[in-house]
């Protein structure tokens, strides 16, 4: 009789804690896009370096810089972004990332300058519950306004622009294989 009340008591305990825990993030596959991948188009000069691209433009000037977003392979994830990180730098009173757009005609309107290199959370953008379907070729735009004087002029400064970090949902057969693989390894 205690036995099965014990039984009882382990699976009302269970069945609480599976209820009142929240559900796991997403596992997600990051993806970068180097800077030097992307085209500019514009008034600006633009210098292609081993570790981004280094755009200067002319004062008033809105450049746009163009990319393709790079895939995983499809047994690795779903084709839905979770979360997009922009990896960029401006100079001091320089120029201004205004908007992100992508192919599927999403548009990010932002207003970002100063020193986005790293990861955090000013310069990534979360889909949160839905995640944004993307294909073979999704380009992406960044727009970027340089500013300008009117009564007398002023240096319109430098985007440097390192990449793009994209994190893809991870489909759960290939969690599952990551799973047994690190158990195999133990």
């Amino acid at each position: 009789m205690m036995l099965k009340f014990l039984l009882l008591v382990c699976m009302l305990m269970s069945a609480l804690s599976a209820v009142a825990s929240p559900p796991a993030p997403p596992t997600l596959l990051s993806v970068d896009t180097l800077g030097p991948q992307f085209q500019v188009s514009g008034k600006a000069s633009v210098n292609y370096l081993p570790d981004g691209l280094s755009v200067k433009g002319d004062s008033f000037a809105q450049v746009t810089l163009l990319g393709v977003l790079h895939l995983p392979s499809s047994e690795l994830a779903e084709r839905r972004v979770s979360r997009l990180t922009v990896h960029f730098k401006t100079s001091h009173n320089g120029p201004t990332l205004r908007k992100i757009i992508l192919l599927n005609g999403r548009a990010i309107n932002l207003s970002l300058s100063g020193d986005f290199l790293a990861d955090s959370n000013r310069n990534t953008i979360e889909f949160g519950d839905t995640p944004l379907e993307v294909f073979g070729d999704t380009t992406i735009r960044l727009v970027v306004s340089f500013p300008g004087g009117i009564d007398s002029q002023i240096n319109p400064g430098e985007f440097f622009f390192k990449g793009i970090t994209v994190s893809y949902l991870k489909k759960p057969e290939a969690l599952a294989k990551d799973f047994a693989t690190e158990i195999r390894s133990k």
